[in-house]
């Protein structure tokens, strides 16, 4: 077909798919030495790639994306501001479904983790769950929310009901609607491209 393309690879993908079935590696080698461009977002996955895949496959069409934030733009907001922030962040992308669950947590006070993604193994949730009990000993009021769907939301409700002090807000746990009408919200407000 003839039409220039560039390729984004991700490094669950490398090690979950490429590098355990030889199909997979394949395809990855080929999509790879015939892309004009490979945008990577670490000098690790460079170097990753140029191992996995050799370095002839991938010279010349290496772009490093520096994503992040400019920290130069923003100041910490200190505790007694953070919940009148979060307040308006809610009001302002999500003024239609307010979060009643947000309410529970003291963002003055709380020391909130929060994970939103796929809950399969690969992103390491799990991990965080079993962590949270050693997070609780040094910061008693420490919540972890965690936002997302998928094949280990059964494993990980189990975990955290084997937990001491551990409590299922399905809400927090099913409110994919919520944070797909937040991003379309950033998007439509173009702070996404």
């Amino acid at each position: 077909l003839n039409i220039p393309y560039g390729v984004i690879p991700h490094g669950s993908a490398i090690e979950y798919a490429v590098k355990k079935d030889s199909r997979f590696f394949d395809y990855g080698k080929s999509a790879l030495k015939n892309a004009n461009q490979i945008f990577v977002m670490s000098q690790e996955m460079e170097e990753r790639l140029q191992l996995v895949f050799g370095t002839d496959t991938v010279k010349g069409k290496l772009k490093l994306l520096k994503l992040g934030v400019n920290n130069s733009l923003f100041k910490p907001s200190n505790k007694t501001e953070r919940s009148s922030f979060i307040n308006q962040l809610i009001k302002h992308f999500l003024p239609e479904t307010p979060s009643p669950n947000f309410n529970q947590i003291n963002w003055n006070e709380d020391a909130t983790f929060c994970f939103t993604g796929r809950l399969i193994a690969e992103k390491g949730v799990q991990f965080l769950i079993a962590a949270y009990p050693l997070i609780l000993e040094k910061t008693p009021n420490a919540k972890l929310i965690i936002i997302g769907e998928g094949p280990l939301q059964p494993t990980l409700i189990e975990a955290i009901n084997s937990l001491e002090r551990g409590e299922i807000n399905d809400s927090f746990l099913n409110c994919s609607q919520e944070v797909s009408d937040f991003y379309k919200k950033l998007n439509n407000e173009s702070k996404l491209s």
